[in-house]
């Protein structure tokens, strides 16, 4: 079966993932990102982008609730900063594993 247009933009193509948080009580959903924030992320990277903490867009950008709607927005990224740096370590390794982005990836953006 060949795709359409509104197919592919109405498909429900990611998959929610659960992370245990001990030290906020309970588990946290997370979601893969959309291309525009992994873009997003990526410029941050390669410019090394000092304003903003990249671990908390990410969690702005893959926090969720169990349907997959977004629990953060922009204007709670500095909050998210202010949070325990192990806590949002545990997050952002999920994070990054389910959107494919591994330690060999983000040398290479490094470079780049």
């Amino acid at each position: 079966m060949v795709l359409s247009r509104d197919n592919i933009l109405g498909a429900m193509d990611y998959k929610i993932h659960r992370v245990l948080v001990e030290a906020w009580g309970g588990e946290v959903c997370v979601r893969p990102f959309t291309t525009k924030l992994r873009d997003r992320i990526e410029m941050m990277s390669n410019k090394g982008d000092p304003t903003k903490s990249m671990t908390a867009v990410a969690m702005a950008g893959s926090i969720c609730d169990e349907a997959g709607k977004l629990l953060f927005s922009e204007a709670d990224i500095a909050k998210l900063e202010e949070k325990d740096a192990t806590a949002c370590a545990k997050v952002a390794a999920k994070i990054l594993e389910i959107n494919s982005i591994t330690e060999s990836n983000i040398e290479e953006a490094e470079k780049n």
